[in-house]
Formats: structure tokens, C-alpha cells, sequence
């Protein structure tokens, strides 16, 4: 995992859009937004998954968050291509999906997955 931390028009956008070119992995960008923040899983329903996750309101248990966050490493483990994931404006983001990345994030040493989250 990988965090760029900036003020806005610092560049990080273009840091891991030159990351992304040079990369040569299946790469994908999600976006934390102010208007969304309050929507529990508008970050997470972002990101492509071969299957929909079961994406729940905040009245979802903890135990839920965890589930999915395997549910991904499970999914991330199987794949052969390198894959990066960019988490721009994560300080914008819905709580409930930065429970599932956080707790991601801590496993992906088992994966072919690079994190790059950038925040202001």
C-alpha cells in the first residue's frame, strides 16, 4: 500500500496516473466524493469485483465489513494479473468502505495488488 498526501493541485492525480501508464497491471481509479460520503458503500461499489458484493446500509454488523474485506482478498488472491487499485480523495469517502479497505489493506501481502490511496 502506497499513500500520496497533499494539498489539492499538489499533483497526486498526476503521480498515480503516471503510475498507472508504467504500471502494465490492470489498474482501476475510485473516487471519495463530498456528496456521496454519507451513502454507506459509494466508495467500495466502485470497484469491479467478478461478483456483486452484498452491499448493505450502516445498519450492517462489523462482522458484515470483515466479510466482504475477505470476500475481496479471496477474489484478489485468485487473480494472475498484477492489479492496482488508486483510492483518490479517500478523506471524502463513506466510512463503511473505509472499514472494508482498511481492513484489506492490511492482507494484501498475499495478493498481486498495489493500493495507492491519495488524500489531501
Amino acid at each position: 500500500m502506497v499513500v500520496l498526501a497533499g494539498s489539492a493541485g499538489s499533483g497526486k492525480t498526476s503521480v498515480f496516473r503516471a503510475l498507472l501508464q508504467e504500471a502494465g497491471a490492470t489498474s482501476e481509479i475510485l473516487v471519495g466524493t463530498e456528496w456521496s460520503r454519507e451513502v454507506p458503500y459509494a466508495l467500495l461499489s466502485q470497484m469491479w469485483t467478478r461478483d456483486p458484493l452484498p452491499l448493505t446500509g450502516t445498519d450492517a454488523p462489523l462482522r458484515d465489513r470483515l466479510r466482504m474485506a475477505e470476500r475481496l482478498l479471496d477474489e484478489l488472491r485468485t487473480e494472475q494479473a498484477k492489479r492496482i487499485i488508486v483510492i483518490d480523495d479517500v478523506h471524502l469517502a463513506d466510512p463503511e468502505s473505509l472499514q472494508v479497505f482498511s481492513q484489506m489493506a492490511r492482507r494484501l501481502d498475499s495478493t498481486r495488488v498495489l493500493l495507492v490511496v491519495a488524500a489531501a
